[in-house]
């Protein structure tokens, strides 16, 4: 029999998301929702180019036996995830997006606005939008206090703008995860969206205290190049696709997304994205080329950056609201 010590724990594992979700229910999609040109599916790009500074998060070496608690500062680590991804790989990022005429939404660690301001200078030169991505990718919301979360908030808001003269209007929290009080945060300084949460394939609304914040969910457990290429955080030794099955890989995925808005009669959704270190290599980024080169060949999909579709979204469906 249960003891009241025992209900009284499992009851403390109830919870409810703190705000209101405002979707269009499953059953009323279909003849309803339409992308601006009736397009069949929307593509955007997410690129995060990243900040690690000197503290990592332990869940990154669990592959080699890391205990949870452990902090570990590793060199060799830090000179690919920041040195290979600053130095050589968001540059042929920029250059693989401009050869097929696509804008991207970068998602920025405010380090990068005082150690590589440049880097955000010719990312906004060539027309694509910066998110803001917390200030260290190794210190996320999650594991902060309020106070210290409202800080890096405000400070990478500020590293970002300092740099390029534009303020960021969307964030996506690091891979170390969001708090709920996130949302709420985000919103009370400004920004429009949010890319954090996985419980939709399609936009939608938070309601604020004063405010509608849009969600644009993150859902890439098959189009990311973690995905295409089989490979998780660096160190983990799993087998590994070649570039030809990536892109085998990668076509399948894109046509369950197209097929399934044709059966359903309402347009997906893909979040395409793209870590410069992990991809953007000699041996990888003919990949993404034959990768891009297949969506052209369909005619109707649309490549709105974040914050356009997050516009789209909030003007179309959550008028009024």
């Amino acid at each position: 029999m249960s003891t009241t010590t025992e209900l009284s724990a499992i009851d403390a594992y109830e919870y409810e998301f703190p705000y209101e979700k405002i979707k269009i229910p499953f059953r009323q999609r279909a003849g309803l929702i339409r992308w601006p040109g009736n397009e069949t599916v929307a593509v955007k790009f997410c690129v995060p180019i990243e900040w690690w500074g000197r503290v990592y998060q332990p869940k990154v070496y669990h592959a080699s036996g890391a205990k949870e608690a452990e902090h570990i500062m590793d060199v060799s680590y830090l000179s690919e995830g920041q040195g290979y991804g600053l130095d050589l790989a968001v540059y042929r990022a920029l250059d693989l997006l401009e050869r097929h005429g696509h804008r991207a939404t970068f998602m920025c660690s405010g380090g990068l606005g005082k150690h590589r301001p440049e880097i955000l200078q010719e990312v906004h030169g060539k027309g694509h939008e910066l998110a803001g991505h917390s200030f260290f990718q190794s210190r996320g919301a999650a594991r902060m206090t309020e106070d210290e979360e409202i800080d890096d908030i405000r400070r990478t808001t500020d590293s970002i703008a300092n740099a390029v003269g534009v303020r960021p209007l969307g964030w996506d929290c690091t891979g170390i995860g969001a708090h709920e009080r996130s949302f709420r945060l985000l919103s009370e300084q400004g920004y429009y969206w949010n890319g954090d949460l996985r419980d939709d394939d399609l936009p939608y609304g938070m309601r604020m205290k004063n405010d509608i914040l849009v969600q644009i969910p993150h859902r890439s457990r098959t189009t990311g190049d973690y995905s295409w290429f089989n490979h998780g955080l660096m160190g983990e030794m799993r087998a590994q696709r070649s570039a030809g099955e990536a892109v085998t890989f990668f076509k399948d995925t894109f046509d369950g997304f197209y097929n399934t808005a044709k059966r359903e009669g309402w347009p997906q959704l893909i979040t395409f994205v793209i870590h410069p270190y992990t991809s953007c290599t000699p041996e990888r980024i003919g990949a993404l080329e034959d990768m891009l080169t297949y969506m052209k060949s369909f005619q109707d999909v649309w490549y709105p950056t974040y914050i356009e579709l997050a516009r789209y979204w909030k003007e179309t469906y959550l008028a009024g609201k």
